[in-house]
């Protein structure tokens, strides 16, 4: 069944249409547990297919977004022989840290953006105040 997948995906898009990720965090407290605490949710959508992955972790984090994205590259490398080019995210502590310098902001590079770098991924970034930049996933939420 899921070689058919991969015969679809390989003759319905162009190879290099395949593989731009939007991914956003967001956070969620499970209905069925009356325990107050919060869960997070890593997503990530392919631009062109809509093939969508989630991952959970008890807390948001640095760490957690590149196991996240370490999780992604590998499932959909191993399901659908895709390799990611590029991965869009907003501008969240988890993925970029910026700070206000004499009214300039400046991005300062972290250990997210060097995974990224290091697997040769292209890490794009939304301007600011702009989640329509990233409305696959914004809306997916």
């Amino acid at each position: 069944m899921i070689y058919l997948l991969v015969i679809n995906f390989q003759s319905r898009y162009k190879v290099e249409e395949i593989g731009l990720l939007q991914m956003d965090a967001k956070y969620f407290v499970p209905s069925k547990f009356p325990v107050d605490k919060k869960y997070y949710v890593y997503d990530f959508i392919d631009e062109k297919t809509r093939l969508v992955l989630g991952y959970i972790y008890d807390k948001l984090s640095t760490d957690n977004a590149i196991d996240a994205v370490k999780k992604a590259i590998s499932d959909i490398k191993n399901i659908f022989g895709i390799r990611i080019i590029r991965i869009r995210t907003d501008n969240g502590s988890e993925f970029i840290n910026s700070y206000r310098n004499n009214q300039k902001i400046s991005v300062k590079k972290t250990n997210f953006t060097q995974f990224l770098t290091d697997k040769n991924i292209l890490h794009q970034t939304t301007p600011v105040r702009s989640p329509q930049s990233n409305g696959k996933i914004e809306r997916y939420h």
